[in-house]
């Protein structure tokens, strides 16, 4: 319980680190800049370096404690930062971001996978604490693992920001340069990582280039720092399918606007993952009228809604002619878009503002 007194309220977040195009990250600014704004005295404590500048942050061994804290530990992976934070003598809430279970790195041997496997093990260690998750999906697995009754506090996402980014220089650079009148275009937005079963976007798409649409093109952006042995295996079963022209590993896009030059390209955006917490690409594409065709899974269908197109079967045949009807088929086409324009309207930010407004005033009057 928060005791009133003179000195301003503190919120306290920990995170690991703050790293530019993270949604953990990003969330964590948004929390800042809307408690400094609301009065409080707001502080980020983090583990390790980052590269996000946007607020000032400290090592958390800097950190003082205040009987009256109220603080926020962002958990997305295990380690003894994170235990540390938890045995503070403060009020701590657990915001969970989800932890891809190891089984996806298992099968690359990528040394993610003990730790990952950890994350999830000793999320039970947690659930003393009071609970917060960012998605609807992340809630129920949190009242799987022991959890009593966890808020949703959805990510806070800068729509007037994507609006903007879509007019931008840096957007109508991108444009110039991928844009041929002829081709469609799919596009995947994210981290190059086996749970996103990239090989599955690839396989449809093969189906889609050799046998209905040959003026096609697949955009994949996205870092895969960490993950090259499992996109070299994919690259290598692209040339031997005779498409490696078609298919365009873009790489890291840290620059918003940017991005949003390749929304401004996709005819239609192509998400087969088997495990996403929220998946804010899924969100991007929405707002920049981008036709979505996802694999019903995880947290995807809480995000989604109706809107878009969701497959419980990732058959290459199925998804490749779902893709041409939503770009063949105008009129179908701008319905999709209409109600995915809806849904996103869930996620705006002054829906989500307010829940956080509303969270911090109920701590601090506990």
């Amino acid at each position: 319980m928060m005791k009133m007194n003179s000195l301003k309220p503190r919120l306290i977040q920990f995170h690991t680190r703050l790293v530019k195009g993270d949604a953990m990250s990003g969330q964590v600014v948004a929390m800042h800049h809307i408690a400094e704004t609301d009065g409080w005295d707001a502080y980020i404590y983090t583990h390790g370096d980052g590269n996000e500048n946007a607020v000032p942050s400290e090592n958390y061994m800097c950190y003082s404690p205040r009987e009256d804290d109220i603080a926020i530990l962002h958990y997305g992976s295990y380690s003894e930062f994170e235990a540390w934070v938890s045995q503070l003598p403060i009020q701590i809430y657990f915001y969970y971001h989800n932890v891809t279970p190891a089984r996806f790195f298992a099968k690359i041997h990528h040394p993610f996978t003990a730790g990952l496997r950890n994350g999830r093990t000793m999320l039970q260690e947690f659930t003393h604490l009071k609970a917060l998750a960012a998605s609807e999906y992340n809630r129920q697995e949190m009242l799987d693992y022991g959890f009593a009754n966890p808020l949703v506090l959805p990510y806070i996402l800068d729509f007037e920001a994507f609006a903007c980014s879509a007019t931008s220089v840096e957007a109508l650079h991108i444009y110039q340069k991928y844009h041929q009148n002829s081709l469609t275009n799919w596009l995947h937005v994210g981290r190059l990582a086996p749970n996103k079963c990239i090989e599955d976007i690839v396989a449809a798409f093969c189906v889609y280039h050799l046998y209905i649409n040959p003026n096609s093109r697949l955009l994949l952006v996205g870092n895969d720092a960490g993950f090259e042995q499992y996109v070299g295996a994919i690259q290598r079963w692209v040339y031997r399918q005779g498409i490696g022209n078609a298919v365009e590993f873009v790489g890291q896009v840290n620059n918003r606007d940017s991005l949003a030059g390749f929304y401004q390209l996709a005819h239609v955006y192509v998400c087969m993952s088997e495990h996403e917490g929220f998946c804010i690409p899924l969100l991007e594409a929405m707002i920049n009228k981008v036709p979505v065709v996802a694999l019903n899974s995880t947290g995807i269908p809480f995000t989604l809604g109706d809107a878009g197109i969701l497959v419980n079967d990732k058959d290459p045949r199925l998804v490749a002619q779902l893709v041409n009807i939503v770009c063949e088929r105008q009129e179908y086409r701008e319905q999709i878009i209409a109600k995915q324009l809806r849904q996103a309207n869930v996620w705006h930010p002054k829906i989500a503002t307010a829940k956080f407004r509303a969270w911090l005033n109920s701590v601090i009057t506990q």
